[in-house]
Parts: structure tokens; C-alpha cells; sequence
């Protein structure tokens, strides 16, 4: 029942967190990680709503009908700039119970803003990392793509296990006098 954020910004490794992420519908970052998204998680809420108001706008044809040629040049423009960023994480209501970085020296600002949420870190890095940076470090490759598949498949899988296994608590229902 816990939430595992994926981030993963290197280009060697982008297709791999993100398809490891989307196996077990998990958040991930692998475009660019935006300041704030874990300390000022409000904020990002709101560039997300935005993104789904305007994705909703387009579905309907309600884009067409509201505005000029102009205007709807420019709002697919930022629809494309906020799917860019936002898209991986839109379904993140809450800060994430944990993080899986693949080579934190490359994503330090996703770290720092993890540390100073308190979010355990799952460090996939190289020996040219700093092992104090994170909670859980896995020494490979992060450069080499297979080493990278391998223990993202690992810990998709052991996701993968504990949601299977999960249930949630019942919810005792509330008595008022």
C-alpha cells in the first residue's frame, strides 16, 4: 500500500525507469526532475490540475469553440511543456513512502528534496556515487543499461509481490452519540 517514486533522468536509462515504473503504476521522473516536487508538492498539484483541466478542454473541443488559432497554438505548447514534466507523476496525491534513483550524483536535487522529506532513497548506483547519500544502495553499473534493467526488474517484482499481498485495513465505522 505504499508509494515508490522512480527517477531516472540519465538518457541511457530513461526507457528502463520508465517502463519498470508503469509495470507496477508507480509515479516516475525521467524527463527533468522540477524543484519543489516533493517540498512544495502543493504547488505541483495545481500544475497538474492544469494539465488534466487542459487535456480535458482538448477532449471535449472546447479549445476549438474558447479561443483563437493563436491561443490554441500557445495552450498546446504548455499542454506539451506540463505532460513533459508532469505526466509521470500526476497521480501523486501524497509524498512517496519511498524513492528509486538511478545514479543520485546525476539526480543530487531529487536526493537533497528526498533527505529533507524524510523519504528512504533506493540508490542504484556506481562506485563513483556517495554511498551516505541514500538509504539503500545498490552498487552496479548505472551507466550500463542491462545492470540497470536487471535490478529495476528486481525491485519491480518484489513491488509487484507486496501489492499482490496487500490488504487494505477495514475502516471501523464511526459511532456519534
Amino acid at each position: 500500500g505504499k508509494t515508490v517514486v522512480f527517477v531516472g533522468t540519465k538518457s541511457e536509462v530513461i526507457d528502463s525507469v520508465k517502463a519498470a515504473a508503469t509495470k507496477v503504476e508507480m509515479p516516475y521522473v525521467v524527463n527533468r526532475w522540477i524543484g519543489g516536487m516533493l517540498t512544495n508538492l502543493s504547488e505541483i498539484k495545481k500544475r497538474i490540475m492544469r494539465m488534466e483541466e487542459l487535456v480535458r478542454e482538448a477532449e471535449s473541443g472546447e479549445l476549438e469553440r474558447k479561443y483563437t488559432k493563436k491561443e490554441r497554438l500557445l495552450l498546446s505548447r504548455e499542454l506539451a511543456k506540463l505532460n513533459n514534466n508532469f505526466l509521470g507523476i500526476s497521480k501523486l496525491t501524497k509524498t512517496p513512502d519511498f524513492m528509486v534513483v538511478v545514479d543520485p550524483r546525476h539526480d543530487a536535487i531529487a536526493i537533497k528534496e528526498a533527505k529533507h522529506m524524510n523519504v528512504p532513497i533506493i540508490g542504484i548506483m556506481s562506485s563513483d556515487c556517495n554511498v551516505a547519500d541514500v538509504t539503500y544502495p545498490v552498487l552496479v553499473n548505472d551507466a550500463l543499461q542491462g545492470s540497470v534493467k536487471l535490478v529495476l526488474e528486481e525491485l519491480t517484482s518484489a513491488i509487484a509481490e507486496g501489492k499482490a499481498a496487500f490488504v487494505p485495513k477495514p475502516v471501523a465505522p464511526r459511532v456519534t452519540t
